[in-house]
């Protein structure tokens, strides 16, 4: 397993074209920002939520079965991966959190829990590795994950 620091990372709300949503649709459409968004991509920084603690990502490969017969081993069957990411930020503001999860606003100032995910909501992360492993620049990590 490797380990590497984490410089940042960035999140977006996005359309089923991968399109980034902006201003009132976008990741900022809770927030007194929403009308002025024109990039619709929250900067995780350690000013406005303590930075990114970590991301860590795993089933980049399937299971392997083994398939025996006659008393022995003839076969290995692979299965495909299912890759999935955790990014843990140390203090996402509210209103944020409530957009990437797709919870609506109640209109009063606060959110409607639903419990349910949201098919339709869409976000985009991409973090940036402090470190390199063997040469002089970062490593990126980037996933698209629909509810």
């Amino acid at each position: 397993m490797a380990t590497l620091g984490i410089a940042g990372a960035k999140l977006a709300l996005v359309d089923k074209k991968g399109g980034v949503l902006t201003g009132t649709n976008g990741i900022y459409k809770y927030t007194d920002k929403a009308t002025a968004d024109k990039t619709g991509i929250f900067d995780v920084t350690v000013d406005n939520s303590f930075g990114v603690a970590s991301v860590a990502l795993t089933n980049l490969f399937g299971s392997t079965t083994d398939v025996s017969g006659n008393n022995k081993l003839v076969y290995k069957s692979a299965g495909k991966g299912n890759a999935q990411s955790v990014l843990t930020i140390n203090a996402l503001p509210n209103e944020i959190k409530m957009a990437v999860l797709g919870m609506p606003s109640d209109s009063k100032g606060g959110f409607t829990i639903t419990g349910k995910a949201d098919p339709n909501n869409r976000v985009a992360f991409l973090a940036e590795s402090a470190e390199a492993f063997d040469i002089n620049k970062p490593v990126y990590i980037g996933m698209l994950i629909s509810q």
